[in-house]
């Protein structure tokens, strides 16, 4: 959530909250719920045959592949059609420009923040044994937005993708197209939805100081891996010197 707020302004923040609001509206909850407690049952279920090999195992083996592919896929078409379903209720809170604005900011940041971010702050622990706050360092850092070519490439790596059988989500062309909305990049958010904390200072402090504890331990032996290999190309380099 906290770099959501950051990423977006207040009316694109409010049209992700509006969606989520319209699965609630919906009723999608309930439904959603025991799709997912079934599906798990039918995974257990699964996993219990396998460890069966007598001929009610064997039988019940085969319906388990020949029903649990086709329970899957209509669940999640089901569940993609409640996705439109809250799309749609988000759009005319907050209008179908701002809704699809939003979706393209998401994806297009979200790619930056997977790719582009958690890897530079990971870098940093080939000189720093310490962990850095990760957060503190995105506040800085979505103050500037991605490249014009990294944006325009995350788009259309996104609309190229077609919805699978295993999508709980429509895709962004789908979302689009279902908000009678065209894909283009969208203008930035320049005012970011973080001023709607009070203090966000002191949160920004309180998940750095937990992503810290967490990571402790893997940062300090990725920094110590990362010395042993700065080490090692000391010592080839002098040899090649020498050589």
């Amino acid at each position: 959530g906290l770099p959501l707020l950051m990423m977006l302004d207040r009316r694109r923040l409010l049209s992700v909250l509006a969606h989520e609001y319209g699965h609630l509206r919906g009723n999608h909850g309930k439904l959603s719920a025991w799709i997912y407690r079934t599906r798990l049952s039918w995974l257990k279920l699964d996993a219990n045959l396998q460890r069966n090999e007598g001929v009610m195992a064997l039988v019940s083996q085969a319906f388990f592949r020949w029903y649990f592919p086709r329970f899957a896929a209509k669940t999640f078409a089901l569940a993609r059609q409640d996705e439109y379903e809250a799309d749609r209720i988000s759009g005319w809170l907050l209008g179908a420009p701002v809704a699809a604005a939003a979706l393209t900011e998401v994806a297009i940041k979200g790619n930056w923040y997977a790719d582009e971010f958690w890897p530079s702050h990971w870098a940093r622990a080939e000189l720093e044994p310490q962990p850095p706050g990760p957060f503190e360092a995105l506040h800085k850092r979505v103050r500037t937005p991605p490249s014009e070519d990294f944006a325009r490439q995350s788009l259309r790596e996104a609309m190229r993708r077609v919805s699978d059988l295993d999508d709980t989500h429509p895709v962004l062309r789908d979302r689009l197209e279902a908000l009678g909305q065209k894909a283009a990049l969208p203008p930035w958010s320049v005012r970011p939805a973080l001023e709607l904390l009070a203090d966000s200072a002191k949160w920004i402090g309180h998940f750095d100081n937990q992503w810290r504890r967490a990571h402790a331990a893997d940062w300090k032996q990725h920094h110590a891996h990362r010395s042993r290999i700065r080490e090692r190309i000391a010592v080839l380099a002098a040899r090649g010197e020498r050589n």
